[in-house]
């Protein structure tokens, strides 16, 4: 029988660890042959590393911890590699908060230079999966597509059931906006990008990509790797019959950071793509929070102070025309 195909499963911490041991639980009651969870602690001033650590212990799990010097050497792989898949996790720690895009690139060229997988898959640490099958369907589903670029699944919020998204969504080809697919839908069908919240790809198309675009930080780095497989003739697909569920806006919340991160890497991903992109997109961006006012649809919540976000959107701007 042919054995799984390897899967390195990266997570992101920062002093997020009880969202992070949630996530961990789920990843490790999956039935699948060949896997590897990676954990990237991006810099946490809380007691994070020790709680994981702590959470390793209890299930039997031994940690492997690697400094941000060693990534490009793993000393410990024969130990690692005779550990069952079950039994082992590596825990990386940065030395300062890298953001999505540099965190991620960290465990996943860890991955891809020590452990050679078939696949990535990037997941929130917020995410909690029910299906024990979910990762072996998830795979299986993305062997069978030719030419694939990014894989996502239907997302539902934690708290309520809801469904965020189907896994991906389209890119405004003129602002650079971006919004979710939402509405049911049976089959696997293509997209215009995937949400990284959680995201299966290739190893080898990461890697002849560079992977993620470190200058984003956060938001707008899947969105532009996307694209960039669509360019190599690759297919973005959304598998909406799996899911999973996202403790939704636990990891950066709706709130004025993420307005100004929003706002700042939808620009600089609109000036990726020309100047005329690059002026609708600086429009869209002032327009944007009063449509959201007149919609109801606010980017913070009940508690949402215009003058405040206002600020956020022109400081995102602002830095995005420079950027």
């Amino acid at each position: 029988m042919r054995s799984d195909p390897r899967v390195s499963i990266i997570t992101l911490n920062w002093n997020g660890w009880r969202d992070t041991v949630d996530c961990l639980a789920s990843l490790y009651s999956q039935i699948y042959e060949n896997f590897d969870v990676i954990v990237v602690d991006n810099g946490s001033t809380d007691e994070s590393i020790s709680r994981i650590v702590d959470f390793c212990v209890k299930n039997s799990i031994r940690p492997f911890i690697v400094t941000e010097s060693e990534v490009g050497g793993f000393r410990k792989i024969k130990v690692y590699s005779n550990t069952p898949p079950n039994k082992r996790l590596i825990l990386i720690r940065n030395r300062a908060n890298y953001g999505f895009a540099k965190g991620s690139n960290v465990g996943a060229f860890f991955a891809i230079n020590n452990l050679d997988p078939k696949f990535l898959l990037f997941i929130n640490n917020d995410i909690i999966i029910k299906d024990s099958l979910f990762l072996k369907k998830f795979v299986s589903v993305c062997e069978g597509i030719e030419s694939l670029g990014v894989a996502g699944v239907k997302v539902r919020n934690f708290w309520t059931g809801e469904v965020w998204c189907l896994g991906g969504g389209r890119v405004n080809a003129l602002t650079g906006d971006t919004k979710f697919y939402r509405d049911e839908a049976g089959g696997v069908f293509e997209c215009d990008y995937v949400s990284g919240c959680c995201m299966l790809v290739e190893a080898r198309v990461f890697k002849s990509l560079n992977g993620f675009n470190e200058a984003y930080f956060c938001y707008y780095e899947d969105v532009e790797f996307s694209i960039k497989c669509r360019s190599m003739g690759l297919r973005n697909v959304c598998i909406p019959h799996l899911e999973v569920y996202h403790k939704i806006s636990r990891t950066s919340g709706r709130n004025l950071v993420h307005v100004y991160y929003l706002t700042r890497n939808r620009i600089k991903f609109a000036k990726s793509r020309g100047l005329v992109n690059a002026i609708l997109a600086v429009a869209y961006s002032f327009i944007k929070p009063v449509l959201r006012m007149k919609s109801g649809e606010d980017e913070l919540g009940p508690n949402f102070n215009f003058e405040k976000a206002l600020e956020m959107y022109v400081r995102g701007v602002i830095d995005g025309v420079r950027g």
